[in-house]
């Protein structure tokens, strides 16, 4: 049993470094320069720590176990690269195992381009696609004032439903996206334009019990944001985002959609499909005393994106703010 122990360990650990190690963007150019000088740098943290445990009554945990963490980062001929990894003996909590994952990507640039493969991330918009991951493709390319970015590739990874184990996680079809944004940059305004649209794949994999309520979807989402300063003291802010949801995809009722309410035929809508609106606008006064905020938000009941973790819809407010110092500026409160 401890043999067992001592090798799922290290093959544990030997796993996480292949997975967990990730690659940031890097300049082509100074590649080829640093390979000639053979320069190679090393820097980070490696943590190991371990425990003993004992109980009176139920055995929760393993007797003994260890756990392990390194954060290093590898300045490999020009070529930065991040690692990251950790382990533990773990075992069965329960009865159950808990699950592994693992993510790794690469995002070299050159100039003005830049290219991500694997598990990467790009934000377009807070309504459509912010703070989600994806596993694929994309560009950046940013001359001058202007940009365009892209990707495609998955979203998510099905999940079967599994109703004895103890994450009691809701299944998960396969979701697959693409998305495009494209604006200006200037000193005095910026704007953006992005649409993005992600599709669940109903393969059958996934075994939805009859009594919960889980389909494949689909959602396009077309958004605008921008920012103008009408003054040196005086700065403008909005974003506006209108969202297609079809919540089955395999609703067998079709309904004949306008092409904006199926964004130029990228959305199949049926009888399960709703449309909905969200947006916000905030005004930056710079004074004396610091900078005043003050700002309204409006998210549609509804309103669903397959671009962020965590959303929350039927959402009104109104904020006001100041930020300011204390102190010869040493402290800040809002």
């Amino acid at each position: 049993m401890q043999q067992k122990l001592i090798i799922h360990t290290i093959l544990t650990f030997l796993l996480s470094c292949l997975l967990a190690t990730g690659l940031m963007s890097q300049d082509v150019e100074s590649i080829a320069k640093k390979i000639s000088e053979g320069d190679v740098e090393m820097s980070g943290i490696v943590n190991i720590d371990g425990g003993y445990y004992t109980s009176n009554g139920l055995q929760r945990s393993l007797p003994y176990f260890a756990r392990g963490n390194a954060f290093l980062n590898v300045d490999l001929f020009g070529m930065s690269v991040p690692f990251a990894a950790s382990f533990g003996t773990g075992g069965e909590l329960f009865g159950h195992e808990l699950p592994a994952f693992g993510f790794v990507g690469i995002s070299p640039f050159y100039k003005d381009v830049t290219l991500h493969l694997g598990d990467r991330s790009l934000d377009f918009s807070k309504y459509s696609f912010s703070g989600h991951s994806f596993r694929g493709i994309g560009f950046e390319y940013k001359p001058d004032s202007w940009f365009v970015k892209a990707f495609y590739g998955r979203l998510q990874r099905a999940q079967a439903e599994d109703l004895v184990s103890i994450h009691q996680l809701n299944p998960v079809y396969k979701r697959m996206g693409w998305g495009i944004s494209s604006g200006f940059e200037f000193d005095k305004a910026s704007c953006a334009l992005s649409l993005f649209r992600a599709k669940d794949i109903d393969d059958g994999l996934v075994q939805v019990d009859s009594t919960f309520n889980f389909f494949a979807g689909e959602n396009a989402i077309l958004s605008l944001k921008g920012q103008y300063k009408l003054s040196k003291a005086l700065t403008l802010k909005s974003e506006v985002a209108y969202s297609g949801y079809t919540e089955n995809i395999n609703e067998e009722i079709d309904i004949d959609a306008n092409v904006a309410r199926s964004f130029g035929s990228i959305l199949d809508t049926n009888l399960s499909s709703r449309w909905n609106f969200a947006f916000n606008t905030q005004v930056n006064l710079k004074t004396k005393i610091g900078r005043l905020q003050a700002g309204y938000e409006r998210i549609d009941p509804g309103y669903r994106t397959f671009g962020s973790l965590f959303f929350q819809d039927d959402l009104q407010q109104i904020h006001f703010g100041l930020i300011t110092s204390f102190f010869q500026k040493k402290y800040c409160k809002v």
